[in-house]
């Protein structure tokens, strides 16, 4: 094999590393926006009737993912919570919880640069 074709054959494997890490960076952009976006989803507050949620995200996987849209699913520990009301406000006394593994797939669209939800499947 002559010096050009190692020089090609180089030039090829560059090309495939570069690749590679850029789409390798490019989903963690995606999975970093993914858990801001279900940290919102999970965690949440009904002061109408005394329950809050709060969440830890345990995964964050893309699923599928093109230049517009992409599919990720999350998995976290919800932790839901009830209040009974006192006289001027929430007892903690009374606080009842429980806490169940969750699942939300995501289906992301890219406006202006940002990945916004457009769809949730939980």
């Amino acid at each position: 094999m002559g010096k050009i074709a190692w020089w090609f054959v180089a030039f090829c494997g560059l090309f495939i590393i570069v690749f590679a890490v850029l789409k390798t960076v490019s989903n963690m952009r995606v999975e970093a926006e993914a858990e801001v976006l279900a940290q919102d989803l999970f965690n949440w507050k009904w002061s109408g009737e005394n329950w809050e949620s709060a969440a830890k995200i345990t995964s964050v996987e893309v699923i599928s993912r093109s230049d517009n849209d992409a599919v990720v699913k999350v998995l976290a520990k919800q932790e839901v919570a009830a209040y009974k009301l006192g006289e001027t406000s929430l007892d903690i006394s009374s606080r009842r919880s429980e806490t169940v593994e969750s699942t939300a797939t995501m289906t992301l669209y890219k406006q202006n640069n940002k990945w916004i939800i457009g769809k949730v499947d939980l």
